[in-house]
């Protein structure tokens, strides 16, 4: 539509547009701006590559029958390969609707700040092939190919910070789970788990 790159492989998506998903897509836009069209990448199945695969330095963990990876990457590749299920967009869905506030208040203006520090971890599943190798994640640059469990408003965030914060100054740390070795039902049961069971720190102690 707007893309012009004959190296993308498009699938036919056919969806009814309806006045629900116009408001949907006018309230990605209003929070993502310009990034928002990974949002639409992802929606339309557009898996395309954008570059070379990401070496990230990272760790394997095991837990009981689980392994699980924790690396670094950029704010910035992260944006592009991200996406969440959102129920203004699918009724089966069960994340919400970004806080467009809290993006470009409450932590984009933290960020660009001189004390800025995001030491908690985001949690996503790859649904695209990933190899540990030699203490390293090998990563596709792709669109829609990590959903972000837990983390959206820190991530999105970044969509309001400066270039170099989102390009190379501020590196995120990540929890990826390999999506070919999780059923959907376990990824739904995995969102449930962290967005229940933790428990924020009580605004007294704040």
């Amino acid at each position: 539509i707007f893309l012009g790159n004959e190296d993308l492989k498009i699938e036919i998506y056919r969806r009814e547009i309806d006045d629900k998903i116009i408001d949907y897509y006018e309230e990605v836009v209003s929070a993502l701006n310009t990034w928002s069209k990974y949002t639409i990448l992802g929606d339309m199945h557009i898996y395309s590559k954008f570059g070379d695969p990401i070496y990230a330095p990272a760790i394997s963990i095991i837990q009981g029958e689980y392994e699980f990876f924790v690396f670094k990457i950029s704010p910035e590749d992260l944006l592009k390969m991200s996406y969440i299920f959102r129920r203004e967009y699918n009724p089966g869905a069960y994340q919400r609707m970004l806080n467009i506030k809290r993006l470009k208040k409450d932590i984009a203006e933290f960020l660009d700040g001189p004390d800025a520090i995001l030491p908690t971890n985001l949690i996503g599943v790859f649904n695209t092939d990933v190899k540990f190798r030699n203490n390293r994640l090998i990563i596709p640059r792709q669109y829609k190919s990590f959903w972000v469990i837990d983390g959206q408003h820190r991530l999105y965030s970044f969509c309001y910070t400066n270039n170099q914060n989102r390009r190379s100054n501020f590196d995120l740390v990540c929890v990826g789970l390999d999506g070919k070795k999780w059923e959907g039902s376990q990824q739904a049961k995995l969102f449930v788990d962290v967005n229940d069971k933790s428990k924020r720190i009580s605004k007294l102690l704040l």
